[in-house]
């Protein structure tokens, strides 16, 4: 086991070190900026691959590529002697980064509610089938582009079955983004701006940044993406793959991304307009920039209507005279939602310092593009701070009507974290440009005050880095049993089940569905809603006859926490009235009954 386990990291180490090899040669550069680049090739590329059905053979296609990296470079040593000197020193650089991402990952497993939903159980699902959901009859996940989960699927298909190296690779990401503020004419200058970057990413993500969610990954790709389109280099030809392919990452891992990439494109044409002053030549390039991200989207688009797995998210109407009203009244009520918004786990404040509200955060990053305005050229300084202050009042009307109109405008968090995800890279940008300029001392003061901000509502560092693995969670072990049973009831042949429980313990049924896997599962609402009379579901719903026929839909029942009432409702339709997980005898069509198998504790 721990002969594989070198053997995927080693070969993990391989691939991103030709990729960065392969981008240093496309790109004509050896600074830092290579590493997220280099990343966001390998998941651009793995996505692409998995969507035409190679998830199987993916290790060869990012060897091919990895590949060619090493032999363009071998080419390139008759040519510059600096060749391998660049070589030796990413390398060094790639695996110090993995180093990180593993003590950062080690003994990570999942915990919050959206890892069992969608995050991690697509994972779970990709590794299970070895392929994309093609099924629209069960839509297991929502229909987000699979480019996060294929990229945390990489150490699994090179022989890392730890769950883990899910989390691995998202770190891997994130430091290989944080790396690009290092320069490398001067390390502890450059170490020490990464280390201010990194805590106020923690400041704006808190527990988040331990989870498989996506939205501090996509801030910080961003931020890279953001920065290559102020740097001259950008403008002469060279830098325009790299941005392409960063927004290709950030739309590929999840959808919203490709408005991201909207925002970010006009940024290169504001940048790339006042730097080289030809409007016809900024336009040109920012259209070839814009091909990757456009290609991600169509691609998956294609592929959602192929499959039929669309969902209509959109469940409230939005009336026409109250259109304003509803979105100045949506705006008010994210910019006053909760800020910390993800304490998975309980901050240790240095100072007792409480912090309430969004929206004085918002008022002060709003005015981090006029901060921003004074490192652009002299004559872009007005235009690019109204552009920037523009994106973040149009993506605000955006979350504003996206919460008007779904069914989750209650939730006083997610929306602070939807909004930092653009609010985050603009203060990480405006502060690498600012302590690129600074003293050693200036800069240790701004690491001190970051470190001191974040330890208001994030996570401690000794959680992030903790010095033992973190144990599974209870609930994992629970279902894992569950499931267990379910298997030695069913064998191995293909079944679908119904797992019925309260609404208050919904979580239960995404750690099932998970662990479930090939197994079909039922929606959860159809477990709740029969135990506590959904009103939204049709009269008749709830009477015996009607569940004896839905009861035939399945070959399994699983019976979690149900009360009294459940029990007295359908006891006819049950041999026991007691949590287990029990056989559909469908021996009289349109009327079955259920027979306990194996006793749930």
């Amino acid at each position: 086991m721990m002969q594989g386990l070198v053997q995927g990291y080693v070969a993990i180490f391989l691939i991103l070190h030709g990729a960065t090899l392969l981008v240093s040669k496309l790109q004509s550069t050896r600074a830092a900026i290579v590493y997220p680049i280099s990343a966001s090739l390998v998941l651009v590329s793995s996505y692409f691959w998995v969507i035409i059905g190679g998830l199987s053979s993916l290790p060869y296609a990012l060897g091919t590529l990895s590949l060619i990296g090493y032999s363009l470079h071998i080419v390139s040593r008759t040519h510059s002697s600096s060749a391998d000197d660049f070589a030796f020193n990413s390398a060094w650089t790639i695996i110090f980064i993995m180093a990180l991402s593993y003590l950062a990952a080690r003994g990570a497993d999942f915990f919050a509610w959206d890892e069992y939903s969608h995050w991690g159980a697509q994972v779970e699902y990709l590794k299970s089938f070895q392929s994309l959901h093609m099924d629209g009859k069960y839509l297991l996940f929502p229909e987000y582009i699979p480019g996060a989960s294929i990229w945390r699927m990489l150490p699994a298909t090179l022989g890392i079955s730890d769950r883990s190296a899910y989390y691995f690779s998202g770190w891997l990401l994130a430091f290989s983004a944080l790396v690009s503020a290092v320069n490398r004419h001067d390390l502890i200058k450059g170490a020490l701006s990464a280390s201010c970057l990194f805590f106020i990413w923690i400041f704006f993500f808190q527990s988040l940044v331990l989870t498989l969610y996506v939205d501090h990954l996509q801030a910080l790709l961003i931020y890279v993406a953001m920065l290559l389109c102020v740097q001259r280099e950008s403008h002469r030809g060279k830098g325009g793959l790299g941005i392409g392919l960063v927004l290709g990452a950030i739309v590929a891992l999840k959808h919203v991304g490709a408005i991201f990439a909207a925002f970010i494109i006009g940024w290169y044409l504001i940048n790339a307009f006042f730097i080289r002053g030809h409007f016809k030549k900024a336009l040109f390039h920012s259209l070839l920039i814009s091909i990757i991200p456009l290609l991600v989207f169509s691609t998956w688009k294609l592929y959602v209507e192929k499959y039929m797995l669309q969902r209509d998210i959109f469940t409230k109407p939005l009336g026409l005279g109250g259109v304003w009203a509803q979105l100045l009244d949506n705006i008010t009520k994210i910019l006053n939602s909760k800020f910390p918004h993800a304490n998975f786990f309980q901050p240790e404040p240095i100072i007792d310092m409480a912090m309430t509200g969004f929206n004085l955060l918002f008022l002060i990053c709003l005015s981090v593009p006029l901060l921003l305005a004074f490192f652009l050229k002299q004559r872009s300084k007005y235009a690019g701070a109204i552009y920037l202050c523009s994106c973040l009042v149009v993506y605000l009307v955006f979350l504003a009507y996206i919460r008007a109109r779904t069914p989750w405008g209650g939730d006083p968090y997610s929306f602070t974290r939807y909004y930092c995800v653009l609010l985050c890279p603009l203060v990480l940008l405006a502060l690498s440009r600012l302590l690129d300029r600074k003293a050693v001392r200036l800069q240790i003061l701004a690491v001190g005050t970051s470190f001191t901000l974040a330890s208001q509502v994030a996570v401690p560092v000794n959680s992030i880095f903790p010095s033992a693995s973190r144990s599974s969670a209870l609930l994992n072990a629970e279902m894992v049993g569950v499931v267990n049973k379910l298997k030695m009831a069913a064998g191995t042949r293909l079944t679908s089940a119904w797992y019925i429980t309260t609404q208050e313990d919904s979580l239960r049924y995404f750690v099932f569905r998970m662990y479930a896997m090939p197994y079909y599962v039922l929606d959860y609402s159809a477990g709740w809603g029969v135990i506590e009379k959904d009103p939204s579901l049709p009269n008749g719903w709830f009477d015996e006859n009607a569940m004896a026929k839905r009861m035939c839909l399945v070959d399994y029942i699983v019976i979690g926490k149900a009360p009294n009432a459940f029990w007295g409702r359908y006891r006819s339709l049950f041999d026991q009235t007691t949590a287990g997980v029990y056989e559909v005898d469908k021996a009289r069509q349109g009327r079955c009954y259920a027979k306990l198998k194996e006793v749930i504790n």
